[in-house]
């Protein structure tokens, strides 16, 4: 009886020590070409927790899908400004901006971003300098890295609202850092499963250095930074990992290091090597891609039914004609990731485009 007892207990311990072993990140668990990532926000987050450092469970059940996108990857040439980043091999539509990654066996960098930095409506390539490290592999309990970048250019003021009507040039620089440490690790639940996971902290700062403007009421170039009041934006941003799940499995934004959830999001789902634009089947054509709002389909079977939807699954365009060729007209809509879905007999079909 007492050696059952004394096999029942070591067989407790390992079965405990299995289960809290931690995880190790390599390359493979980041995004590649052709992965989409479905992600659910909730902006009022409640009964939610960071916790401590070190082993625990995360409950994150209770986080609502308040807001769902779905974060699209594939090769830099497929996104609009792909040209901008000759050095980046991964692009991914992130929500509101389309990063550039250079991704390798060791590492994965930020190399620069297709965004609308100064909320002028007026999206711009930007191009980093001394790339950004956001993850180096493998990485695992009590892996640390931090790194700083910049971007800079000289530019209208139309795409600057402060400064427009005053000046007709903007010179400004844009510092990026990010302090990241892998402080926890366990077991996260979120209303789409359970995973074993580890726990990266980063701050994340940006803030602009410099602004100098030219034109109007400044004959020669002028610092006006101070007369901007612009202040550094701080993000404590607590992401944890899954293998295999090709990007975080859940996500929070707190107040403070270890403080509040200000925001919660988790991945619905993964879809893993999708098609992308360069290996498609040459039979079915989006042509001009990325397109700008007017483009033609071409099919060597006719498409019985053709439907496109926005990335919160609302139905955009449709054509219902038998044809060989639709003409899609889509100027209204705003740019981003598309899904085309069409039938021709019962063979249904569905693919992404985007547009800018």
């Amino acid at each position: 009886m007492r050696k059952y007892c004394i096999s029942f207990f070591v067989s407790a311990a390992l079965l405990i020590t299995v289960l809290r072993a931690q995880i190790v990140l390599t390359s493979s668990d980041f995004a590649s070409a052709g992965d989409s990532v479905i992600w659910a926000t909730d902006t009022i987050p409640t009964g939610i927790a960071v916790g401590d450092t070190g082993y625990q469970v995360w409950d994150f059940t209770s986080l609502n899908k308040q807001i769902v996108d779905t974060f699209y990857f594939d090769v830099p040439s497929s996104f609009p400004s792909g040209s901008s980043f000759p050095s980046s091999n991964l692009a991914g539509d992130i929500g509101s901006e389309i990063d550039f990654f250079i991704h390798t066996a060791g590492q994965t960098e930020l190399d620069g971003f297709f965004s609308d930095p100064l909320g002028g409506g007026t999206p711009i390539p930007q191009n980093l300098r001394d790339n950004l490290l956001l993850m180096a592999y493998p990485s695992t309990l009590g892996s640390q890295y931090s790194d700083t970048a910049y971007y800079d250019t000289t530019m209208s003021t139309s795409a600057f609202p402060q400064l427009s009507p005053y000046a007709d040039s903007v010179y400004y620089r844009i510092i990026l850092s990010m302090q990241s440490i892998i402080d926890g690790h366990g077991i996260v639940l979120t209303p789409s499963g359970t995973d074993s996971v580890i726990r990266r902290f980063a701050i994340r700062v940006s803030y602009m250095d410099s602004v100098m403007a030219k034109g109007g009421f400044f004959p020669v170039w002028t610092d006006v930074l101070p007369l901007l009041g612009l202040q550094p934006e701080t993000l404590y941003v607590y992401s944890f990992f899954a293998n295999g799940k090709k990007w975080p499995v859940a996500e929070l934004e707190t107040d403070s290091p270890g403080g509040n959830a200000i925001s919660g999001s988790y991945q619905m789902g993964t879809i893993v090597g999708a098609e992308d634009f360069a290996a498609r089947d040459s039979r079915n054509i989006i042509f001009p891609n990325p397109v700008h709002g007017i483009f033609k389909l071409d099919f060597n079977n006719a498409v019985d039914n053709l439907t496109i939807f926005n990335r919160m699954g609302q139905v955009i365009f449709q054509a219902t004609e038998s044809s060989l060729t639709i003409q899609v007209d889509i100027t209204d809509q705003s740019p981003g990731l598309y899904f085309l879905q069409f039938q021709s007999g019962n063979s249904i079909k569905t693919e992404k485009f985007v547009l800018f």
